[in-house]
C-alpha cells in the first residue's frame, strides 16, 4: 500500500472555483520527498487527494487561503480588417471620422498604415479608447475580441 504524507504546507490558494485550491507543499510518497503545487478538489479519493483534504480540515484556522489571481490575458495579434468587418456601416462612418482626427498624429499614422496590432500594444489601447468613447466598453470589447476566443464561445470566427 502506498503511503502519502504531508511534510509541510507553504501556501493554500483559491483557484476561482469554490472549495478548490492550489497547495504548495512538501510531501512524501513511500518515503521519497517532493515539493510541488497540488490541485485539490472536493471528493478526490485518489493518491494524495484524501490526505490533502484531511489536512485542510485538521488545520482549519491555521492557514490563510490566498485569493484567486486571474492570469493576465494572453496577447493576440488583431487584424485591423477584422474591425472593419465587425463595425456596422454607421459605426464604421463614426469610427473613421474619429480615427482620422484623434490625437496624437503618431497614432493616427500608425493606424492608417498598420495591418495588425498586438492586443497589449499602444496602438490597440488607442483604438480601444476611441471605440469606448464612441460606442461604450461592451461594444468595444466585442469589436476587439480575439477571433479564437469568439469562436470558442460558440460564435463563428469571422472570415477575412
Amino acid at each position: 500500500m502506498t503511503v502519502y504524507q504531508i511534510i509541510e504546507v507553504f501556501s493554500v490558494q483559491a483557484v476561482g472555483v469554490p472549495d478548490q485550491y492550489l497547495i504548495d507543499m512538501a510531501f512524501s510518497i513511500d518515503g521519497t520527498e517532493y515539493r510541488s503545487v497540488f490541485g485539490s478538489v472536493p471528493d478526490d479519493q485518489f493518491g494524495m487527494g484524501p490526505v490533502v483534504r484531511q489536512w485542510l480540515v485538521d488545520h482549519e484556522g491555521e492557514y490563510t487561503i490566498l485569493p484567486y489571481v486571474a492570469p493576465p490575458p494572453v496577447p493576440y495579434d488583431y487584424q485591423i480588417n477584422v474591425l472593419w468587418t465587425r463595425l456596422t456601416d454607421d459605426e464604421a462612418e463614426e469610427f473613421d471620422a474619429a480615427s482620422t482626427t484623434a490625437s496624437p498624429l503618431k497614432m493616427r499614422k500608425q493606424f492608417a498604415t498598420a495591418t495588425s496590432m498586438l492586443s497589449t500594444g499602444e496602438l490597440f489601447a488607442w483604438v480601444k479608447t476611441l471605440l469606448i468613447n464612441l460606442f461604450g466598453s461592451d461594444r468595444a470589447e466585442d469589436l476587439l475580441a480575439d477571433e479564437m476566443l469568439r469562436a470558442g464561445n460558440g460564435e463563428e470566427a469571422p472570415t477575412v
